[in-house]
């Protein structure tokens, strides 16, 4: 962890939340990389999340046309819309953890693809901004900086942060 206790994520690779994006950084002092891969496919549409490599973490299996379907994480299997339930706002997608604790994206009104991650009512954990930056691991479009070091919420925030920009980005 960086010594003012802030991690660094680095977004490159595709702007697309659920195909190519490349999340690069360290986590806990310790290199870490995540890919969102969804190729197109005649009878379906399945995203896997790698994580350091080609090991699978997650899948989004997705209902035809733009309807959420299926998250796979390990064994447990669940509706991708637990991922992005209502919030406490109009603006707050809620999700929770696999320990069941519950966290909020909050998304910011005056940015675009601004997002905050919120552990209770005030309690802010992170944060999402588009920034285009040349950045260590080269060319950078976003940064997620936090302040946990919960291997199990890192991977829940990214992927509900990727359905909440996902759904954004379509407009739903």
């Amino acid at each position: 962890m960086a010594t003012n206790g802030i991690n660094d994520l680095f977004f490159t690779g595709s702007g697309d939340p659920r195909h190519g994006c490349v999340i690069l950084g360290e986590h806990n002092d310790k290199p870490v990389a995540f890919h969102f891969d969804t190729p197109q496919l005649p009878t379906s549409i399945r995203t896997t999340i790698y994580r350091d490599g080609n090991q699978p973490v997650a899948y989004f299996d997705w209902a035809v046309g733009v309807h959420l379907g299926t998250m796979t994480k390990g064994t447990k299997q669940q509706p991708m819309s637990y991922l992005v339930m209502r919030g406490s706002t109009p603006q707050a997608r809620m999700f929770e953890s696999g320990k069941g604790i519950r966290y909020e994206w909050r998304k910011l009104e005056d940015q675009v693809d601004a997002y905050d991650l919120y552990a209770g009512p005030t309690t802010q954990i992170a944060k999402f901004r588009r920034i285009e930056k040349q950045t260590p691991v080269g060319r950078s479009h976003a940064l997620l900086e936090y302040s946990f070091d919960d291997e199990e919420l890192l991977l829940d925030c990214l992927l509900a942060l990727c359905l909440n920009r996902w759904i954004a980005w379509r407009g739903l």
